[in-house]
């Protein structure tokens, strides 16, 4: 190999590695997906851990139906909502409600599963409380799940399921009316419960 040919390959060499060094900076500057919510709104962070039934795909709305997720098995989906009340439901063959009250710039996490059943598959929703067991864990849940990827499009599934769900939501009210006074408090969230600016920015 001549000088000259040596050096013209030491050149392509030390191109390419800036390039591929150049990538690498880009990809290492792209924003961390934050769970801090604004200071005048309410994170709700939906998220579902198992990969059993992974192909099984559930929606999350409000009672004004309202999108709030979609997820499939290993995901995660981040809805931002006013300080207040909300009726949540979670729908997929059944229809898991739950009852929150956030406060602003609070972030929440709901744990949802998918059971297999006899030919159905059940969903349920469970708002991760500040005294719950799982507390401390439910951010290790977030961190290992990946964004939804199902998100694009859910107000339009929703209005073109409106009736569907509107009669999901009324035997979903009804049943929750029929439940214990301890289940309906096992199905329900205060502000309290809720991450502060510092907890969440640890997430």
């Amino acid at each position: 190999m001549t000088m000259r040919s040596m050096i013209q390959l030491i050149a392509l060499c030390l191109a390419f590695l800036s390039v591929a060094s150049s990538g690498e900076a880009k990809r290492s500057k792209a924003p961390a997906e934050s769970f801090v919510a604004p200071s005048d709104k309410a994170l709700l962070v939906f998220v579902r851990t198992s990969k059993m039934g992974k192909a099984v795909k559930f929606s999350v709305v409000d009672d004004k139906l309202r999108g709030l997720a979609r997820l499939k098995g290993n995901q995660h989906a981040v809805a931002t909502v006013e300080p207040g009340k909300h009726k949540i439901y979670v729908s997929a063959e059944n229809t898991d409600p739950i009852q929150v009250e956030v406060g602003a710039g609070r972030t929440y996490i709901i744990l949802t599963r998918v059971r297999m059943g006899f030919g159905k598959a059940r969903v349920t929703a469970t708002p991760i409380q500040r005294n719950h067991p799982d507390f401390a864990d439910s951010v290790k849940w977030v961190r290992d799940t990946s964004p939804s990827t199902m998100m694009e499009g859910l107000q339009d599934w929703v209005e073109a399921n409106k009736p569907s769900l509107q009669g999901r939501i009324g035997k979903a009210d009804s049943a929750w009316a029929e439940q214990s006074d301890e289940w309906r408090a096992q199905h329900s969230m205060s502000a309290e419960d809720g991450r502060t600016a510092e907890e969440a920015g640890k997430i």
